[in-house]
């Protein structure tokens, strides 16, 4: 699916929802690396289920190891992590 933003300040962005790093179907896992290597930046959205599963951890120290600008974004929080939780 494709669609395009009505601001024209966004026209030359593109972003891709991948499928997983790793995905059971071999196709999966091979756009989510070709479209890893023709990006400018890496947004990796993620959960704490998926934190420690060996191939995402494998892409993130790819990622941080390369130039282009990288964001982790977690899509659950637990509800005891509150910003309670990390006010000093």
């Amino acid at each position: 699916m494709i669609l395009e933003h009505t601001r024209s300040e966004f026209s030359h962005l593109v972003l891709a929802d991948t499928p997983d790093l790793d995905s059971v179907e071999v196709d999966n896992r091979q756009i989510a690396e070709d479209l890893f290597l023709l990006s400018d930046a890496v947004i990796f959205v993620t959960s704490q289920e998926k934190y420690a599963d060996e191939v995402p951890y494998q892409f993130l120290l790819r990622v941080l190891q390369g130039q282009r600008p990288s964001f982790v974004l977690f899509n659950k929080a637990e509800e005891r992590a509150t910003l309670r939780t990390f006010s000093p």
